[in-house]
């Protein structure tokens, strides 16, 4: 499987003169459906001698291609798959673990600033600081384990939401004539990622009506992409 996998990024990678890129991080993200879930959990179960987490830390991982549009303008088009997780356990009185797994497809438009009043002669990837914006979608699933003296339940949520990002990278090492590493930083917003299902599960089905009204949810990320630069065919 790894063979067939392996040809194929190379094909693609000769035939549209595209960087293969390689990412991981961290993120910061506080889903309002969660967290009021989390807060009702933990009003109702006082006798818990620690509180159930607010799963807002988690990591992600991500590969793509970068394509370019125009080199003189430092103009690239970017698609690519990334996967993310987070999770948050609680071992009391009552034991709880929230699961968060999350597939991402998104196209990102990487810019230059330094190309945007004259041409430039830059690298296969453009200038070393650039922005970029990206639009796509967010699959996720929650897990929700709880148990305590007199249930025990286990169930998982999907949610389906568009997602917006931008972000900023700066071309920092070269090694070789292969490899660039870059860090980036990023914040996205979310549309409609709802889970407010968890607080049924948490609370053996009792309502909980003090969920927020805002449908958006942000996120912040920093991390670290690693590019491969393919030679050009002679």
């Amino acid at each position: 499987m790894k063979g067939p996998f392996l040809t194929l990024l190379l094909f693609i990678s000769f035939q549209l003169q595209a960087q293969l890129l390689f990412e991981g991080g961290g993120f910061y993200q506080d889903s309002p459906d969660i967290s009021a879930a989390v807060d009702s959990f933990n009003a109702r179960h006082p006798y818990n001698l620690i509180s159930l987490d607010h799963p807002v830390r988690g990591y992600s991982g991500s590969i793509g291609y970068s394509i370019p549009l125009n080199k003189k303008r430092s103009l690239y088009l970017a698609p690519h798959a990334t996967y993310r997780t987070r999770t948050s356990k609680l071992f009391a009185e009552d034991t709880v673990r929230l699961d968060l797994q999350e597939v991402q497809i998104g196209l990102q438009f990487i810019t230059g600033p330094k190309a945007w009043f004259s041409p430039v002669a830059a690298g296969p990837l453009g200038t070393r600081i650039f922005l970029f914006v990206e639009c796509g979608v967010n699959a996720s699933r929650m897990a929700v384990q709880f148990t305590d003296s007199a249930v025990t339940s286990s169930q998982n949520i999907q949610s389906l939401a568009p997602y917006f990002q931008a972000g900023i990278g700066y071309r920092a090492l070269v090694f070789g004539k292969h490899l660039v590493v870059t860090p980036r930083a990023s914040f996205t917003g979310y549309y409609t990622q709802r889970f407010r299902y968890a607080a049924k599960i948490l609370n053996n089905d009792e309502v909980y009506l003090k969920f927020p009204k805002s449908p958006l949810t942000q996120a912040y990320y920093v991390g670290v992409e690693f590019a491969w630069i393919f030679n050009k065919k002679k």
